[in-house]
């Protein structure tokens, strides 16, 4: 059978070589659904390889069928994914007109040579990769670039070269942007460092090459204006850092022997099925991406010469006359140790960028491609986890981040994150402003949809649980009545045709008097990264509204709707018949955006949007203000930030500032008010946040 098998293939394959300019047109939603089913097909695979591992060992002939699975299912997924993988070309090919136009605008002579156009990558990747290196080159064209003058003086050809190229290595795709322009003074750049108040004079002292040249992706350095793929915006190389970590990529800054600047990013092949290392700590398993891996060390309990031992009150390694800083997983994930009485250390030496550490683990098992799926909302905040996947036996594993768990485990590998001291500044760098949603259907093709930090719970209901009490709808819950209400009864939405025998009652959080919110059907949960329109559709109870895959979804304001269903216990923040007190509100996330303004306005007060830290500072120094609240969480400049920045200028610092944020550990909020923050509140109750705002106003 097996030998029938290979011809088949053989077959196949001499047929494709035949026909192998042949093509025909396919949908790319096809070709998404095809990616998504090859996923689960490896799922499957895993699951049946691990079933019968005792099993082919008793029924003859098994070995050879599972091993033909293997290899079909391992071929199917690589020739799925081949259709996804698209050329570095179709980016590369758009920077010859961009370098043109910023020749033209600053007068500077630049040839651009390309290589490595047919290296492939993912196409998600692919279509995500322009504005960030576009945000490079004009780095190097506006700041490392010389005008055609000043090489002349310095004995160089007045025209410049940047090298674009691109190659594989490692698991990985290598882009280096390569610039023989003036290169990077790093004592300047430590200077305006230390001017900006980014480091301090004692710690510049401790500053390597590498810890300087990390300094040109803080938010202070390198602004401009700069047309992008989804518009033009002030942005720098921090904004190229974040766009990149959210694809799986990496960027660093180095230079040549001729003091050339090179500038390096690194990039996953593809998001979808990674190959990895499957551990266990404490009998949970945890997956780790196999590009990350250099190598396995095993040690003996009692050996002398090869140990872990103790520099500074850190663990270290002697490995090859280096010594390899060492992080405890368990410890870094603050789960407890259980006693075990193995003789044998298991250390996996681990790289990330250009630093390798080792990670102590329990157990190491055998490698497996694993299909990475979303990283559930209660992790969205960690900085160790990058996915889940679903193993051979139907668990679920963490996938593990190694450059978050070296941030996590305060491993020195820059000057910057060392004097952060705190896991809190990756974490926002890496944070993504996408929306977790639940999406719900009330009417037939009529969508609604709630973030769910918002949700408290969510229950199933018969329609005869409800019972009707005067004019008012109750259900029991939780051994008391909950009063629900119907959004058509608030909304000018239509009514269900008709109503099943099982619905669903939606239950939010963080509220004083708690109602449910009955709908008929729930659609999905997702995660989508949407503006909320305010102004096309306008109605009390309505925050706004978004087109979501092709659908129109109204988004339900849920402390409106208590108001509006139970009005007698409707708290004092009502619109103040005064003049109205201006406040800035600064979120970088929509949803939250209009949330919280219709909050304010509501209340009376007058509300300016600023959309980052960075748009904030820039408002508050052009107009009034009588309070600022501020997310914490945010691009270019986070919440922290923008307040030590306030609390510096004399004209600002005597405005009062709110964090508001869905942050709710002690830590970060002793770390906001130590940052100059006056109060602290959660995003999502309404009521505490009015009450805050009208005492900080007050005073």
């Amino acid at each position: 059978m097996k030998t029938i098998h290979n011809e088949n293939l053989a077959h196949l394959e001499d047929k494709n070589s035949e026909n192998k300019n042949e093509t025909i047109r396919v949908s790319l939603t096809l070709l998404d659904e095809l990616m998504i089913y090859a996923g689960e097909l490896v799922l499957a695979r895993n699951q049946l390889m691990r079933l019968t591992t005792e099993l082919s060992k008793t029924i003859p002939g098994l070995s050879n069928v599972l091993q033909d699975i293997d290899m079909t299912t391992s071929t199917i997924q690589e020739r799925i994914m081949n259709t996804r993988m698209q050329p570095i070309s179709l980016v590369f090919s758009r920077f010859p007109r961009l370098i043109r136009d910023m020749t033209m605008k600053n007068k500077k002579k630049i040839h651009l040579e390309t290589s490595g156009d047919s290296v492939d990558l993912d196409k998600s990747v692919v279509e995500s990769l322009y504005d960030p290196l576009a945000i490079v080159m004009y780095y190097l064209v506006e700041k490392d670039i010389e005008s055609p003058e000043e090489r002349i003086r310095a004995n160089k050809d007045e025209t410049a070269n940047i090298y674009l190229k691109a190659y594989q290595e490692g698991g990985k795709v290598n882009v280096d942007i390569i610039s023989d322009g003036a290169g990077i003074d790093t004592q300047l750049l430590l200077n305006k460092a230390i001017e900006e108040g980014l480091v301090s004079a004692n710690d510049a002292e401790r500053y390597g090459k590498k810890d300087i040249f990390d300094l040109l992706f803080s938010h202070n350095f390198f602004k401009n204006h700069m047309k992008l793929d989804h518009g033009e915006e002030e942005v720098g190389l921090v904004d190229a850092r974040v766009m990149l970590e959210k694809i799986g990529g990496s960027i660093s800054v180095d230079t040549g022997l001729a003091n050339n600047t090179i500038i390096n990013v690194k990039l996953p092949l593809t998001l979808v099925i990674i190959p990895s290392i499957i551990i266990t700590v404490n009998e949970q398993n945890f997956a780790v991406p196999q590009v990350s891996l250099q190598e396995i060390v095993r040690l003996k309990v009692g050996d002398v010469e090869h140990k872990i031992e103790q520099v500074n009150d850190a663990p270290v390694l002697r490995l090859r006359n280096k010594l390899l800083p060492i992080l405890y997983l368990h410890k870094v994930l603050g789960m407890k140790k259980e006693e075990q009485n193995d003789e044998t250390v298991r250390i996996m030496v681990m790289k990330h960028d250009d630093n390798e550490f080792g990670l102590v683990v329990d157990e190491i098992f055998d490698h497996e491609e694993i299909v990475v799926k979303n990283i559930p909302r209660f992790f969205k905040n960690s900085l160790c986890y990058t996915g889940t996947t679903i193993m051979g036996d139907g668990s679920v594993a963490l996938i593990l981040d190694i450059g978050g768990i070296g941030a996590k485990g305060k491993l020195n590998f820059t000057g910057l994150k060392e004097q952060a001291g705190s896991s809190d500044d990756i974490d926002r760098r890496m944070h993504d402003d996408m929306q977790n949603l639940l999406l719900f259907e009330n009417a037939k093709d009529q969508f609604f949809a709630l973030n769910l930090d918002l949700i408290k719970r969510i229950e199933k209901i018969a329609k005869a649980d409800i019972d009707l009490v005067g004019e008012k709808e109750y259900i029991e819950h939780e051994g008391k009545s909950l009063h629900v209400i119907r959004l058509e009864q608030y909304l000018p939405v239509q009514a269900p045709d008709h109503e099943d025998s099982d619905l669903y009652v939606i239950i939010p959080k963080s509220v004083e008097n708690p109602i449910g919110i009955i709908v008929h059907r729930i659609v999905d949960s997702i995660s989508v990264n949407t503006e909320i329109d305010s102004d096309s559709i306008m109605a009390k109870g309505l925050i706004g509204s978004a087109l979501i895959k092709d659908d129109l979804v109204l988004f339900p304001d849920i402390f409106e709707l208590i108001e509006m269903s139970e009005p007698e216990k409707v708290q004092k923040y009502r619109a103040k018949d005064k003049k109205k007190q201006k406040i800035l509100l600064i979120e970088d996330t929509p949803f939250f955006r209009s949330l919280e303004k219709n909050y304010l306005e509501s209340a009376g007060y007058s509300v300016d949007i600023a959309i980052d830290g960075m748009d904030g500072f820039k408002k508050a120094g052009q107009h009034k203000y009588d309070l600022f609240i501020v997310d914490i969480i945010m691009p270019r400049m986070d919440g922290y930030q923008f307040v030590e920045a306030i609390k510096r200028n004399p004209e600002l610092q005597k405005i009062p500032t709110l964090a508001l944020t869905t942050l709710s550990s002690e830590e970060s909020k002793t770390k906001a008010f130590n940052a100059g923050f006056d109060a602290y509140e959660i995003k999502v109750h309404k009521e505490k946040l009015l009450e805050t705002v009208e005492s900080l106003l007050n005073k």
